[in-house]
């Protein structure tokens, strides 16, 4: 009896030869122990039962097997600069007219080696002649990909890379020019006309995640959870810019991943497809200052998410393989294709951007386990809520809850690898959770992995390697436990005016650790911002860029560092049940201080209007926040009675200053200053030595 749902072997052999194929690729995947040369399931029995019953799940997963011993620590490769072969020697002998050209000629540009190369292309290294005497092009270091059959257009590549580079996201790999358009000049072969053959990129000079990934096996160096969130952040980031045109930022106040300005409604959304470490770039970065930048790259497998011209049932087919074989998604790679209810499973050609985001769930199981591969053949359902949410479905990785993370980082991932799409969490969510595992990290004030862990080796030839000198293994990183976090009991402990975050779960900053140490004299920041050193390493890292444009990234980052830890400090100083009036007068302080010296800053410094525009408005929006949620009933003034309430406003609440010579604001810091003698009169507390706050 005929099948309805496989082609007729006699009506449409070519169809039913496909058919046959796909079947026995995909069955040969969910069944790693089928051999190479196996035969094919008997046709017979594939009519017999190809989506003619519903999907029936049999097992809710197998116990994950027993851990072996660690694998040996082995010497880190180092990638060999030498042509493989005479192909490889005429690549890096090309001539480029995107970048070399008559100030540039081909003679000072040194093809350096062979990043990659597969079956359709291959990557290059060219960088200019740094010998020579000046002046240098702009950027004198360039990737060269370069497709190497017909039927690897880097066409639309070259378009995504185009789209999402004019974005500025600092976590896509840009393009550096137009790609090359194939003309009959170029004596390729008419098949070559019109396709786009070349695409000249930004050089990348830390490798890809992947290098890092096998440095870390070959050492057996776990990362520790601060890097892993870094980079959880720039692959969030990455996507994010995919799916919504921009990156999400942090508010500063409600702690959430939210989009500013608005989504543009013309921006058409992208499914990378083929998210994997060899395909995520990494570079060293100013704004990234402990790991480095993690980027995205390598579009050619990209689809867009166009909601008017939805996917038809070939098209789900067509792509089940677009991708990178063992790094599939559910959607693709999932058993239930072969059930009659595959249309209805909610896993089936659910691609979407919870496809990307299993894409990089997949890259950080692959960080925390140190593994190349996930057993995609064993699904497990959960027996405990995953981020405080009950289990709804059956998730991958069960091994990664023994590795030694916290239980936020391992929820998450694991989130990402929910078998429906539909059940993996937003963007924003992601933004909101990974910017709280950073948060707690810095409160436990772990310092960062050293540079060198991160670092590409030098490219050597064998020769080079064999007289090289051994070098000794890096010492293993010593993973610290979580801190317990500090339980605020009594009357204090309630939640903060629209705070869906729990008190309990507040730790006060390093700051006010100090000062409920009893230490005299202290000035208090009120804030998060780690140490003094920690400032000026920041300044440092602008100090070649021009004065006012230092000081305005100097000051724009300090905004990031100040209003991270003192919406935190706020909330526990409205929790404490020992000493409110304290840390409360701390944080009010330090907030108009903070604001009374930027004031001066933005008054009397070169920077220009946009930058004076960015200022102001942050300003008004502090004054603001200060006003209306601070210093209102359910705010921070609530820890004061109504005679000192009335008694410091007195000295009146002085606002910004109109544009013009900038001025500390007297009266504000008089205010604080009332306030502050009127608590620690009761509590015995001394007045710092120099002013309020930080300074």
């Amino acid at each position: 009896m005929a099948n309805p749902n496989i082609p007729d072997p006699q009506g449409s052999p070519e169809a039913y030869q496909n058919f046959v194929k796909d079947f026995e690729f995909w069955r040969r995947y969910n069944d790693p122990t089928i051999q190479e040369n196996d035969a094919n399931r008997p046709s017979q029995e594939v009519r017999d039962s190809y989506r003619l019953s519903d999907y029936l799940t049999t097992y809710a997963g197998l116990p994950p097997p027993p851990p072996g011993p660690p694998p040996p620590v082995r010497p880190i490769f180092r990638p060999d600069p030498t042509p493989r072969d005479d192909a490889e020697r005429a690549f890096l002998n090309s001539d480029f007219p995107e970048f070399m050209d008559n100030n540039y000629p081909k003679a000072r540009w040194i093809g350096v080696r062979v990043l990659g190369k597969g079956t359709f292309g291959r990557v290059g290294h060219w960088t200019y002649d740094k010998t020579l005497p000046r002046p240098r092009p702009l950027y004198t270091d360039f990737a060269v990909k370069e497709s190497l059959s017909t039927d690897d257009d880097l066409f639309s590549e070259a378009h995504y890379m185009r789209e999402l580079g004019r974005l500025g996201s600092e976590h896509i790999v840009k393009l550096a020019c137009r790609g090359h358009t194939v003309q009959a000049a170029d004596g390729l072969g008419d098949e070559w006309i019109g396709k786009t053959k070349r695409l000249v990129m930004e050089y990348c000079s830390q490798g890809t995640l992947a290098d890092l990934l096998n440095r870390r096996i070959a050492t057996q160096q776990r990362f520790q959870e601060n890097s892993l969130w870094m980079i959880f952040e720039c692959l969030v980031d990455g996507i994010s810019t995919m799916e919504f045109g921009r990156e999400l930022v942090i508010d500063d106040y409600s702690k959430k991943g939210v989009l500013r300005p608005a989504a543009d409604p013309d921006w058409v959304k992208l499914i990378h497809f083929d998210l994997k470490p060899r395909n995520m770039m990494l570079e060293s970065s100013r704004t990234h200052r402990d790991t480095p930048i993690v980027k995205l790259g390598d579009f050619g497998l990209t689809q867009t998410i166009d909601p008017n011209s939805p996917w038809t049932e070939e098209d789900l087919h067509n792509l089940r393989k677009n991708g990178t074989r063992g790094f599939y998604a559910p959607e693709q790679f999932s058993t239930r294709w072969n059930s009659q209810d595959w249309k209805t499973s909610g896993v089936c050609g659910q691609y979407s951007r919870k496809t990307n985001i299993w894409g990089i769930g997949l890259t950080m199981y692959f960080l925390v386990m140190l593994k190349k591969t996930l057993d995609h053949t064993n699904p497990y359902l959960r027996a405990v809520p995953l981020l405080g949410k009950a289990i709804e479905g059956r998730s991958y990785g069960e091994d990664i809850e023994s590795a030694p993370y916290s239980n936020e980082l391992i929820e998450l991932i694991l989130s990402c690898l929910y078998e429906k799409p539909s059940l993996r969490p937003t963007i924003r969510e992601l933004k909101t959770h990974v910017a709280a595992g950073i948060r707690e990290c810095d409160f436990q004030q772990v310092a960062p992995e050293p540079w060198s862990l991160f670092e590409a080796p030098e490219p050597m030839t064998p020769a080079q390697v064999a007289a090289a000198v051994p070098v000794a293994p890096p010492a293993p990183i010593i993973l610290v436990a979580p801190v317990a976090p500090v339980v605020p009991v009594g009357p204090w402990a309630r939640e903060s005016s629209g705070r869906a975050r729990r008190l309990s779960a507040l730790k006060p900053s390093p700051a006010l650790r100090k000062l409920y140490t009893g230490t005299k004299g202290q000035r208090l920041s009120g804030s998060r911002l780690r140490t003094h050193q920690d400032v000026e390493s920041c300044w440092s890292r602008e100090e070649d860029a021009k004065p006012g444009l230092r000081n305005y990234e100097f000051y724009k980052r300090l905004f990031q560092y100040f209003f991270t830890g003192l919406q935190d400090d706020v909330e526990f100083a409205l929790a404490d049940q020992e000493n409110p009036r304290i840390v409360a007068t701390s944080c009010i302080a330090a907030f108009i201080t903070f604001r009374s010296r930027l004031s001066t800053f933005i008054y009397e410094t070169d920077v220009d209007n946009d930058q004076f525009e960015w200022f102001r408005g942050e300003l008004q929006r502090m004054n603001d926040e200060l006003q209306d949620q601070w210093f209102g009933t359910s705010g921070l003034w609530h820890v004061f009675d109504d005679e000192e309430i009335e008694d410091a406003e007195r000295g009146g609440k002085g606002g910004l200053p109109d544009r013009g010579r900038g001025r500390v604001e007297l009266r504000e810091a008089n205010l604080a200053r009332r306030i502050w003698k009127f608590s620690s009169r009761r509590s015995g507390a001394s007045l710092p030595e120099r002013g309020l706050g930080w300074s």
